[in-house]
């Protein structure tokens, strides 16, 4: 997921200048990730170097990720006239 997935995702959101995945995914595989190389540094039997190379590689495309669900993120109060097709489109 980290060397193929991520990526390609980064890749086709840049091209697209649009987020197709939700940042709450997003933020849950860096934090995966993230424990996963924390581990893989910490461990009492020395660095676990595989685990850490693709956690260091999730970990920044998870963070690409999120710099880019900010930046194309969508202007959701701009389209609504009045507050009560706000309200309208909450609560009915």
């Amino acid at each position: 997921m980290a060397l193929i997935a991520l990526p390609a995702q980064i890749f086709k959101n840049w091209k697209e200048k649009k987020v197709g995945i939700h940042w709450t995914l997003v933020i849950l595989a860096g934090v995966v990730y993230c424990s996963r190389g924390l581990f893989a540094l910490t461990n009492e039997n020395g660095i676990i170097w595989y685990t850490l190379v693709s956690d260091t590689i999730g970990t920044a495309s998870s963070l690409i990720l999120i710099f880019q669900s900010w930046k194309y993120r969508k202007k959701r109060w701009c389209c609504y006239e009045n507050e009560r097709q706000i309200y309208n489109l909450l609560f009915v």
